[in-house]
């Protein structure tokens, strides 16, 4: 996004992992800072068009990749515990916070990570001025029995490792179905909302 002032780099999660971070800037004064989290195997590089209108708008946008995705640490799509992504926000918007100052912060969210979002503000929720998630991961779509969760449980590191790569779903757009196949940086395993984990831990929570 060369047109607006970028700033990569990593820092430290309270377990030592290495979380990659980008910054872009308007030119001008900020008038607010936004944190944006991105979807289950995604990375922050797919929202680029979003990024860039909220900068064009004069708001400094500061993009994490999720432990496990992109350019951070991490088995890849996998999580030990959902408390780490919970800690992993926190050390994310104390960050964000200190750069932002005096000047308004704001979250938004993409699906499972709109997901981790809410979870967070649940318990914190003065942590930002205002939140907005697109297509958030808050319940599932069918019912699921007790025995298919339990399958779920069973088999899903098998799962996660392999990949079923249902890319198809991710957009409805030809060229972004295309650019979607084409991301070397996406995880090529299940697509968001595909994670048995995550149904498991929707449904039964």
């Amino acid at each position: 996004m060369t047109e607006f002032p970028t700033q990569e780099g990593f820092f430290s999660a309270r377990d030592g992992m290495r979380l990659f971070f980008q910054i872009v800037r308007p030119r001008s004064e900020p008038v607010a800072h936004i944190a944006l989290l991105h979807g289950y195997a995604e990375h922050l590089g797919r929202h680029s068009e979003v990024t860039r209108a909220l900068v064009a708008a004069r708001y400094a946008v500061h993009l994490l990749d999720v432990r496990g995705h992109g350019q951070s640490g991490g088995k890849r799509a996998h999580v030990d515990r959902f408390e780490d992504y919970l800690a992993d926000l926190e050390v994310f918007l104390g960050q964000v916070r200190e750069a932002a100052k005096d000047r308004p912060l704001f979250l938004v969210a993409h699906s499972h990570g709109a997901l981790i979002s809410a979870l967070y503000l649940l318990r914190d929720p003065e942590a930002v001025r205002g939140a907005v998630f697109s297509s958030p991961y808050f319940r599932l779509k069918l019912h699921v029995s007790p025995l298919k969760i339990l399958a779920g449980k069973l088999v899903a590191n098998l799962l996660v490792a392999a990949g079923a790569n249902r890319f198809s779903r991710a957009t409805r757009r030809r060229h972004g179905t295309a650019a979607f196949t084409a991301d070397q940086r996406r995880h090529l395993g299940t697509a968001d909302g595909d994670d048995p984990r995550l149904d498991h831990a929707i449904a039964v929570g």
